[in-house]
């Protein structure tokens, strides 16, 4: 089973970046759905605990309840519409294939 990835500000996230292609932007595990302006990791619930937004985000505009990354950002965080397609970020759990 995989899930869209959590992004942690550390080390081994930056080994994950240097697979995405430049100018492209991705989703992430992030949303706002539950609470607007509460964010967590989605499925586990985790509180988002690292501020890594871009500038002003999240700024709460309409229906930006989801996270994604942009390269041209360095990969800082973005609230956007969860309906535009975007490529997205999965990490598989130990002993799937």
């Amino acid at each position: 089973m995989a899930n869209l990835t959590a992004v942690f500000t550390d080390s081994n996230d930056k080994i994950k970046y240097l697979f995405l292609t430049a100018g492209q932007e991705y989703w992430v595990a992030g949303s706002d759905w539950g609470v607007d302006g509460q964010w967590v990791w989605e499925p586990s619930g985790m509180p988002v605990t690292t501020d890594h937004w871009f500038l002003s985000d999240p700024n709460g505009g309409s229906g930006e309840e989801c996270m994604s990354l942009k390269r041209v950002l360095g990969f800082q965080w973005t609230d956007d519409n969860c309906t535009l397609k975007k490529n997205y970020v999965c990490e598989k759990s130990e002993g799937y294939v």
